[in-house]
């Protein structure tokens, strides 16, 4: 797989001496039930279940949509709030870039072999943080991570420790399983991480039914009506050989005739 680098990190090939550097993002939601929304606060919508979302500040009943919340809420659909983000990399002290501080790890921080193959395939990666404070872990524990985002960039320093460009992004994708080991102050975690090409790979489970495709457009009735006909037998046009009758009457199907044909 191709790749597009800047200026500067297309002169960190050309450099006498690179120190790269792994820098790891991770970002969590934490779901909440309605009922449950703090007024004046900004939620993201994550499942509609019989929850009216217009009724408290959002502009329509749709997943992913953000508001503001003007009333706590009803029923069983859920919202997160603004993610929580876990940003590290593998050397010492904070470092800032793209409008996010990386906390340095040290050794601390390890990451799997990051594959690319011609074909297209979804290679997954692992991800082990060892000797961690328990804050980060609190982070992990206390928001929802499974199919969140995660990301790993490279980026280079020169011999006086400035950071030659911004780091280009190596692997994206999202945490599926994690495990987490807790003893006194510090801890480790090991998160496994899928590829974003998982997903074409995944059966897509959908139905022709009404509710079905409420799940994305609540008030479409497209529908409505196909578990009614679904059993019906529909015959279109007329039956070969059948006149069309004399005029006058009009109404009422002729002798014969099935009710269930169309003209």
């Amino acid at each position: 797989m191709s790749r597009t680098l800047t200026s500067g990190m297309t002169s960190v090939t050309t450099a006498e001496v690179v120190r790269p550097a792994y820098f790891v993002r991770m970002v969590f939601d934490s779901n909440i039930t309605a009922g449950n929304f703090i007024i004046g606060k900004k939620y993201r919508i994550v499942t509609l279940g019989n929850t009216s979302f217009t009724a408290i500040g959002a502009s329509s009943n749709t997943v992913g949509l953000t508001f503001i919340a003007t009333g706590v809420g009803s029923g069983s659909g859920t919202a997160s709030e603004a993610p929580a983000e876990l940003n590290l990399w593998n050397g010492i002290g904070d470092l800032a870039f793209g409008g996010n501080t990386y906390t340095g790890t040290g050794d601390l921080l390890s990451i799997s072999q990051i594959t690319e193959t011609s074909d297209i395939s979804a290679t997954g990666i692992n991800v082990s943080l060892t000797g961690i404070k328990t804050s980060f872990i609190a982070i992990a524990k206390n928001h929802e991570y499974q199919g969140r985002p995660l990301t790993v960039s490279l980026g280079a320093f020169n011999t006086s420790g400035d950071l030659i460009a911004d780091p280009v992004i190596v692997f994206s994708g999202f945490m599926d399983t994690m495990t987490i080991s807790e003893s006194g102050a510090y801890s480790s975690i090991g998160i496994s991480v899928e590829n974003k090409l998982v997903s074409f790979e995944r059966t897509k489970v959908r139905r022709y039914t009404a509710e079905d495709q409420k799940i994305d457009h609540p008030t479409d009735k497209g529908f409505e009506y196909v578990t009614a006909i679904v059993q019906k037998e529909i015959i279109w046009g007329r039956p070969t050989g059948q006149s069309q009758g004399g005029g006058g009457g009009g109404g009422g199907h002729g002798a014969g005739e099935n009710p269930n044909y169309y003209r």
